[in-house]
């Protein structure tokens, strides 16, 4: 009985793993549905009122370095989990 447990354990994990996707991969595929812009477009589209920034540092960041104008302050640890609004750390942002 104990060895039909561990192959079973092994088998599971075996598939577990090779299901995990690793951090290029997650990556690469966000890349494929994103678009990238330039710094100076995404001041453009600030300027026109076209966007909304959110600055994804952390606050010793920030106080180091200062905000980006015009800006919304989201740490990127926490930026899913702020933007849900079914997410108990939902924070609307103004």
């Amino acid at each position: 009985m104990n060895i039909i447990w561990l192959y079973l354990n092994q088998f599971l994990y075996i598939n577990i793993m090779m299901n995990i996707k690793s951090a290029q991969m997650l990556v690469s595929q966000a890349l494929e549905e994103i678009k990238t812009i330039s710094a100076e477009e995404a001041l453009q589209l600030s300027i026109n009122n076209k966007c909304n920034l959110i600055d994804i540092r952390e606050k010793g960041e920030l106080d180091k370095m200062g905000k980006i104008e015009n800006s919304n302050h989201i740490p990127r640890g926490m930026l899913e989990f702020w933007l849900d609004p079914n997410s108990p750390y939902f924070r609307r942002q103004t």
